[in-house]
């Protein structure tokens, strides 16, 4: 199955493969040198979770494909 057929809210994942981009890098530096309000939500600039939302995906779309091609 292509990506293109996935649902909307599945294909909402590609957006964060911007995660590391030179964007999230600057706005990820300026947080950390407090340029940012305290009160600011940060949970975007979470390497970890990010990283752990991206891995978990891909075990998912994979055991979907899997689930698809049988």
């Amino acid at each position: 199955m292509s990506k293109k057929k996935y649902p909307p809210r599945i294909k909402r994942f590609e957006d964060l493969s911007k995660y590391g981009s030179k964007q999230w890098r600057k706005d990820f530096e300026a947080d950390e040198q407090g340029l940012y309000p305290e009160d600011l939500k940060r949970g975007v600039l979470s390497e970890d979770g990010i990283y752990n939302l991206l891995e978990r995906n891909k075990e998912v779309m994979e055991m979907v494909r899997l689930f698809l091609e049988e």
